[in-house]
């Protein structure tokens, strides 16, 4: 590995700057760096935008990056305060536009506009074209970047960067001061506070700074991202005797010293017995969970029916069909029982049931919900029934970040019917759980065949395998389903059972609807070229929100929802217009657009699909109507990781969701990821229109896979134990 050089730099020119990653040609008097043909060399990377002739100090690398070729990496760099008039100048000129900048220059020619920005005594009514408004963003600007600057000067020996130290002091009430005292006293705070900075890369710096080898700060933050990542990978817990054997290994010390940490009760942050560890909130929450399902269960039913035949019989002349026995059991269980949970494969009918149950408990309040907005949309469309995601039905408050239904205040309904279950985290679980009034109803429905959640965790299958709880399991398939091509071969899938043979491919089309189009093919090439093809011969047939391509992959691969995007854009929305650009991306209006993460502000949660209306390039924002927000929601440029272009997602990202018509595309690109729980929810993702485009190999493969939800939780053990006191 190339060693990290630090130096003092000059930029000569700007070849790139946007969203926080520039690329400069820069010139030094160190004789560490290697010029080029043009006589200077190369930086790039996250950075705030550099001014042209001003020295800075920086930690850079050598690399050969893809597309911007051979040069320095930046880890990180920062300027001096200005303490010149000159200097003052040209940090104003690299942070302020020429409109805003000028102005104050050409006002105050001589005087120190920094310290008069700051003080709050520069008189900018006399400035004409600056009103309250402009010089209110002047300032803004201006005492953000002072404190990133100060921050940086500090923090530079930690490799803490300008993207990070902004995170910081957003996260921080915009202080300097507190953000140095932090870091200074634990460096490994940076684990947890910044996205993308692992405790590897934190560790070596901590250490050069003085940190002990043996530092409690240091054990902890290790054990702490060992559990974190073993959440991220769906465990609730982690084998105690091998993650002190990591830990030991990962931190040079011997386990002797991990286990009298551990038993020092050092280790605040987990939950340790004599044979697992976890975080302690997540064990918390898996034991909330439980107590509350015990609770629920032994609270008195108040949930009366009289004539429940009839009733049955007036629902099922209503919608046209009678209900299978499995149906009508379940009607009858969920009048009985406080908690239960109706699983089925595609097809059995769980939306048909849920409408029908709630029609015959009219006499009482409900609310339906689901993980997503679009699968809360779905439950909408096909039932008529008001749904919404779970965020909302708990009234999330972003002034104060706690939902407002919580256990002391719970939701103010009688019953709370949950829809695909099956991909609900224990953490979002917990919160919607304690929030149900002890006395009232909690029905859950999913499909054990479909992925696992986003998260660690697997409440639905948790309690289905604890046999504590009623469960409806509904198997037999609706007459007017079995016509249903995609349906059909869904199902078979579930169980494992191969749709196409080896070496078979002739395309085909499958069902008495003719709703599935299986089109097998050799290489990922070809796959890329017929997904082409078709969104072009086809672009103006459908909704576009209800056209949907689903991959397995987000990045790797001409298959995967990255590479995808860049393509169908310029089919679906090829608008001669700049945009706003983002890394590969280039957002427009009229695009599809996906959210990334929870947007407590504007009630916008991780997976909602919305469409760009409107790009303001005078504020550098774009404006996105959110399927089920009311509300447009804005967005800055610097805040564009927030959002994704939505052509292409991954088969993760529309779980939960249903779009009436697309495609489905598969290669071994993704040979991590093939196994028949991921076919079978790609498939199910369509209504009315499946087009399966797929190396042959790999689908073959991830039929034969079976991937069986295994996870390390405690939630089922709890409950099994509860119920047997």
């Amino acid at each position: 590995m190339n060693p990290i050089i630090e130096l003092k730099l000059i930029p000569v020119r700007k070849l790139f700057y946007g969203n926080d990653f520039g690329v400069y040609a820069c010139e030094s008097k160190s004789p560490d760096v290697e010029y080029n043909a043009f006589d200077n060399f190369v930086i790039n990377g996250g950075m705030q935008e550099l001014s042209l002739g001003t020295e800075y100090i920086a930690s850079i690398q050598f690399k050969e990056h893809k597309k911007h070729g051979r040069g320095y990496e930046v880890h990180s760099i920062r300027q001096e305060l200005p303490t010149t008039i000159e200097g003052q100048h040209a940090f104003l000129r690299t942070i302020l536009s020429e409109s805003q900048c000028e102005p104050l220059i050409k006002a105050f020619p001589t005087q120190d506009i920094i310290e008069m920005i700051k003080s709050n005594t520069l008189d900018y009514k006399r400035i004409k074209g600056i009103g309250d408004k402009k010089f209110s963003k002047i300032r803004e600007k201006v005492i953000k970047n002072i404190d990133i600057q100060e921050a940086l000067v500090e923090l530079s020996k930690y490799g803490v960067s300008y993207t990070i130290v902004q995170k910081l002091l957003a996260r921080y009430n915009n202080s300097p001061t507190l953000v140095v005292q932090k870091v200074k006293l634990n460096p490994y705070i940076l684990c947890d506070e910044v996205n993308g900075l692992g405790f590897d890369k934190v560790d070596k710096y901590a250490l050069k700074t003085g940190i002990e080898i043996d530092s409690p700060y240091r054990i902890e933050s290790a054990i702490y991202y060992m559990l974190k990542k073993a959440e991220q990978d769906g465990n609730c817990w982690s084998n105690k005797k091998e993650i002190i054997q990591l830990a030991a290994g990962m931190l040079s010390l011997s386990e002797e010293a991990i286990i009298e940490f551990m038993n020092n009760d050092n280790l605040k942050s987990a939950y340790i017995d004599d044979s697992k560890i976890a975080l302690k909130k997540t064990y918390a929450q898996e034991k909330k969970i439980c107590d509350k399902i015990s609770q629920l269960v032994r609270s008195e039913n108040i949930f009366k029916v009289d004539n429940i035949e009839n009733k049955i019989k007036l629902v099922e002349n209503e919608q046209g069909f009678q209900f299978t026995d499995e149906q009508r059991q379940a009607i009858y269980d969920s009048i009985d029982s406080n908690v239960m949970i109706i699983s089925g494969k595609a097809g059995c009918g769980k939306t048909a049931l849920l409408k029908g149950i709630i029609k015959i408990l009219s006499d009482y309040t409900y609310d339906t919900c689901a993980f997503s907005g679009k699968a809360a949309q779905r439950i909408t469309e096909s039932t008529g029934l008001k749904s919404q995601t779970i965020h909302r039905i708990l009234q999330f408050n972003p002034k104060i970040g706690e939902f407002t239904c919580n256990e002391n205040s719970p939701i103010p309904v009688q019953s709370v019917y949950l829809d695909e279950g099956s991909m609900t985290p224990t953490s979002l679980f917990y919160h919607l759980s304690i929030a149900v009034a002890n006395g009232h109803k909690l029905i859950i429905l999913g499909d054990v065949g479909q992925l696992s959640a986003i998260g660690c965790g697997r409440p639905f299958i948790d309690l289905i395998e604890s046999g504590v709880i009623k469960v409806c399991e509904l198997t037999k398939v609706h007459r007017q389903a079995m016509k249903s091509g995609i349906l059909l071969a869904a199902n078979e899938v579930r169980e494992g059972k191969q749709i196409i043979k080896s070496g078979d491919y002739e395309p085909k089309v499958i069902g008495e609807l003719k709703d599935l189009y299986l089109y097998p093919k050799e290489t990922s090439q070809q796959i890329f070229e017929h997904i082409i093809h078709l969104c072009k011969n086809n672009k103006d047939r459908f909704d576009l929100m209800e056209f949907q391509v689903v991959v397995m992959l987000k990045k790797k691969g001409i298959i995967s929802a990255n590479n995808l995007n860049i393509e169908l854009q310029k089919i679906f929305n090829d608008k001669d217009e700049r945009g706003l650009k983002r890394g590969d991306f280039v957002f427009k209006t009229g695009d599809k657009v996906i959210k990334n993460g929870n947007d407590y502000d504007n009630g916008v949660f991780n997976g909602t699909l919305g469409k760009i209306v409107e790009i303001d390039y005078d504020e550098d924002t774009l404006s996105i109507e959110f399927i089920g927000i009311d509300d447009i929601v804005t967005y800055k440029r610097d805040q564009l990781l927030q959002i994704d272009l939505a052509y292409a997602l991954t088969g993760h990202r529309v779980q939960g969701s249903q779009f009436k018509q697309g495609i489905f595309a598969l290669d071994y690109a993704a040979y991590k990821l093939l196994n028949r729980q991921g076919v079978y929810t790609g498939m199910t993702r369509f209504s009315e229109m499946c087009v399966m485009i797929f190396e042959l190999k790999a689908l073959i493969k991830a039929i034969r896979t079976n991937d069986t939800n295994k996870r390390n939780t405690f939630l089922k053990d709890m409950l099994i134990e509860e119920f047997n006191k």
